[in-house]
């Protein structure tokens, strides 16, 4: 990142819509964005959180003038930009308290949060797709699953006719049987410090709860284990009841109708997502300016079409181990331009880092100056879920269950 770079300045270039690849302020933002990297996005929430991020930026009441530009395209030091922009979207209700011309604003929520599993893979548990160590590639070689396919242990017609390989599985995913990562509490500080409009989650692991996350800034697009209904009279179950079966290595049944299966709130293939999925993405992306993705193939719909549902001025920060797209899925069967781009030709906004979840948020966590209290957050709140795990007695049942459920339990 250009050190010279004000943070206003760089929210202008990012609000520019880029239509005009002659003018000259598309140069500057071609100068400027193709250095846009994990310190850049940093500096952005600086901007946005409403803090002074780098040491030649001042802000005034009124514009004064555009900084001129070296040849290197670095602002060059003492050049002052007012916080005025007349151009692009109106940037974020901000102010540097104790700054001539500044009022007292609260920083506003503007980050808007997607998850998969390559979150939680540093809790041990692994993700779906990854080719030696993927859930998908163990379930192919585990015999003792006998499954059509691997991925017939999530469907619906599947588990209506037997539902005793999802059980095994859910036996030994069940929530509290797995504890946080410093990532999930990196997304807890987004939420206690104001800043998170929103998280969204295709992971069925209850992690984001187990770390904090509350009902009201949670997504579950997946589903979750913190309900269960049966899936003839869709009654819905005693979640301590359904638990303790599942523990044990039992089919719950259901004990309104006394035949149904009962399975957890989770969304397997031909279900529909929870209507909230709907209702909250329609509300939460129009209004977010960054979006954070952490650990996602991007090969789920339509929770991979959240990428291209923010605005074009929106920054998006990928962390994954490998750059994936996401994006809509018509566009993509038609061949149009969709989803996350990191070409220099059009990657104006996008920035990806490849390193595993857990240290490219606590790089972030540097840049931002919160690495002591994610630390802090992060040992207290894990002591407590271990002295928790200690005391639950269902969660030592797992070690001496059979591999395989045997019985049926009426909930």
């Amino acid at each position: 990142m250009a050190t010279g770079l004000s943070l206003e300045l760089l929210e202008r270039l990012l609000s520019s819509k880029l239509t005009e690849s002659g003018d000259s302020e598309s140069t500057n933002v071609e100068k400027y964005l193709e250095t846009l990297d994990l310190e850049g996005v940093a500096n952005y929430m600086k901007l946005c959180i409403g803090k002074q991020g780098l040491k030649n930026y001042r802000k005034t009441a009124k514009v004064d003038k555009t900084p001129e530009m070296s040849s290197s395209g670095e602002v060059s030091d003492g050049d002052q930009l007012s916080s005025e922009i007349t151009e692009g979207p109106t940037p974020p209700s901000i102010s540097f308290p104790g700054e001539k011309g500044a009022t007292s604003l609260t920083p506003e929520s503007f980050i808007v949060v997607m998850t998969g599993a390559g979150l939680s893979t540093a809790a041990g548990i692994p993700d779906f797709r990854s080719e030696d160590s993927g859930l998908y590639s163990r379930l192919k070689k585990d015999s003792s699953f006998d499954l059509p396919s691997p991925e017939s242990i999530f469907h619906i017609d599947y588990f209506k006719q037997n539902p005793v390989p999802f059980v095994k599985l859910a036996q030994e995913l069940f929530p509290g049987r797995f504890n946080p990562t410093k990532s999930h509490f990196f997304l807890r500080l987004l939420q206690d410090k104001g800043l998170l409009i929103r998280l969204y989650t295709q992971n069925i692991d209850g992690l984001e709860r187990r770390a904090g996350i509350l009902d009201d800034k949670l997504v579950e697009a997946h589903g979750s284990f913190h309900g269960a209904r049966c899936i003839d009279c869709t009654a819905d179950a005693d979640m301590q009841v359904v638990k303790e079966s599942i523990l044990k290595g039992s089919v719950p049944i259901c004990s309104q109708c006394n035949k149904g299966f009962v399975k957890p709130n989770i969304v397997f293939f031909g279900e529909a997502l929870p209507p909230r999925f709907q209702d909250k993405s329609a509300e939460d992306l129009p209004i977010c300016k960054l979006l954070i993705i952490l650990g996602t193939s991007l090969k789920v719909h339509p929770f991979a079409g959240l990428v291209e549902r923010v605005s074009d001025s929106c920054p998006r920060l990928l962390l994954n181990k490998e750059p994936v797209t996401g994006g809509d899925m018509l566009k993509s069967m038609l061949g149009l331009p969709t989803g996350l781009d990191f070409s220099e030709e059009r990657g104006y906004r996008d920035v990806f880092v490849g390193d595993p979840c857990d240290i490219s948020c606590e790089k972030l966590a540097d840049l931002l100056g919160w690495r002591d209290e994610l630390e802090v957050l992060y040992k207290k709140e894990l002591d407590l879920l271990l002295e928790e795990q200690k005391s639950d007695p269902l969660l030592q049942l797992v070690e001496h269950t059979p591999s395989t459920p045997q019985g049926q339990d009426e909930i």
